[in-house]
């Protein structure tokens, strides 16, 4: 369980490792790149598809603007401090389309990624959950249905940035099948993590979920001799993970969800995984 929770967090965290910045240089170019040290003369970066390479260094005055992976961005030079300004250049030149497209990037810049600090979502979903150290001999499916309902708050501190809090609650039912008897899982969710949300067209989420148990019985440890499985009731409070991702346009957003939750109260059904498809609407 530890080097499943060891694994999930770390390719998490690789993921974010390695995202990249951009830099829009004078002549209106773009390089991908991770940006190491901002000095008062000079930008230092590695190229974003080698970052175990060489170290490169370039001047202030050659960087018009850095889009940085949180979604910060930051001019370098400004284009007002320059002696030859885009009026100067005669019209239809090359040059004077290179500094149009960075006077766009200027303007793009300066405008808020979203319309507002915090949002809330619904998201119904549905979809199925496996054991995932299961074993036949147990008698329990490898598949069950599951279902439930999240209400979501996403806080940006910053309406230019990409990133911020998520937290929520939520219900969900699962349904297993453990030899002919039906065994259901109602519980509370509590959620709290990470979001990441554009203002085009992709988000996603991470977060840490407790799962606080209402109406609920699950296997038992013990058998009899024709290996009908016992029942007790679900009491303790258990945790795990929960990643939504998918797409949003105007206020909807559809996507896919998966996590796990851990439960040490139980030998079988211990660790399951969960995952499905959500739809909702964010005000």
């Amino acid at each position: 369980m530890k080097r499943f929770v060891f694994l999930f967090t770390a390719v998490f965290l690789q993921q974010i490792a390695v995202a990249q910045d951009v830099m829009v240089m004078m002549d209106a170019s773009e390089k991908k790149v991770k940006v190491l040290e901002i000095t008062d003369s000079e930008i230092k970066y590695k190229l974003y598809d080698d970052l175990d390479g060489v170290t490169y260094s370039t001047s202030r005055s050659k960087i018009f603007l850095i889009n940085f992976e949180n979604g910060k961005r930051e001019v370098i030079t400004n284009l007002e401090d320059e002696q030859q300004t885009p009026t100067e250049i005669s019209e239809g030149s090359a040059k004077n389309n290179k500094y149009g497209n960075i006077l766009e990037a200027q303007d793009k810049s300066q405008e808020d990624i979203h319309e507002k600090h915090l949002y809330f979502t619904v998201e119904p979903n549905i979809g199925g959950v496996f054991d995932i150290f299961g074993d036949k001999s147990d008698n329990v499916s490898t598949s069950a249905f599951c279902t439930g309902v999240d209400f979501f708050g996403e806080y940006f501190f910053n309406k230019k940035s990409y990133s911020g809090i998520a937290f929520g609650i939520g219900y969900n039912y699962r349904r297993f099948d453990v030899a002919t008897l039906p065994l259901t899982f109602n519980a509370i969710d509590f959620n709290v993590g990470y979001t990441m949300r554009d203002n085009n067209l992709f988000f996603g989420r991470l977060m840490l979920e407790l799962n606080v148990p209402l109406s609920s019985y699950v296997p038992g440890r013990y058998f009899d001799n024709n290996l009908r499985r016992d029942c007790m009731e679900h009491t303790n409070v258990t945790v795990g993970f929960n990643s939504n991702f998918g797409v949003h346009f105007g206020g909807f957003n559809v996507g896919a969800k998966l996590g796990f939750t851990y439960n040490p109260q139980f030998e079988d059904l211990d660790c399951v995984c969960f995952y499905g498809l959500f739809a909702g609407y964010s005000f």
